[in-house]
């Protein structure tokens, strides 16, 4: 690896990588947009920041690393394998493979996809009609106003 990057150096590389965009991942990486172009300029002519930026490329490139499609493929095949085990088939592996290829698709986010968290919802009411009204919704009750 490289020589020590600062966390503004590596957050800089790691998006500039990404996005191939140098004056917003100045910004990312905290720089003040006054002056980013020339800030983003000056980051990309040093040595560190070169060498860090081909030692990603390089991993990018070595045939040992799987890509998406590879790892989807795999991954539906764990999948779809019966894994018999001691007490009969062992489904945990599947699941989770399942669960893996949900995450890289984003079928968990709020666009439609189901949404998991553990919020709890406090409400407040300053009448015993409001609270009575609230506990018929909280039932699942559709109600008139």
């Amino acid at each position: 690896m490289a020589k020590r990057l600062t966390q503004r150096q590596e957050t800089f590389v790691v998006s500039y990588f990404q996005t191939g965009n140098a004056t917003q991942s100045a910004i990312t990486a905290g720089y003040s947009p006054k002056g980013v172009e020339r800030t983003a300029s000056k980051m990309l002519r040093n040595a560190k920041i070169s060498t860090r930026l081909q030692e990603l490329n390089d991993t990018r490139n070595s045939p040992k690393i799987m890509g998406v499609n590879r790892r989807k493929e795999r991954l539906a095949d764990i999948a779809e394998e019966n894994n018999e085990g001691k007490f009969g088939y062992q489904r945990t592996p599947n699941i989770q493979a399942i669960d893996t290829l949900n995450k890289m698709d984003k079928v968990y986010e709020a666009d439609g996809g189901v949404t998991i968290d553990n919020r709890t919802i406090n409400i407040y009411v300053n009448s015993d009609k409001a609270k009575e009204l609230t506990q018929r919704l909280i039932g699942g009750e559709r109600t008139e106003l």
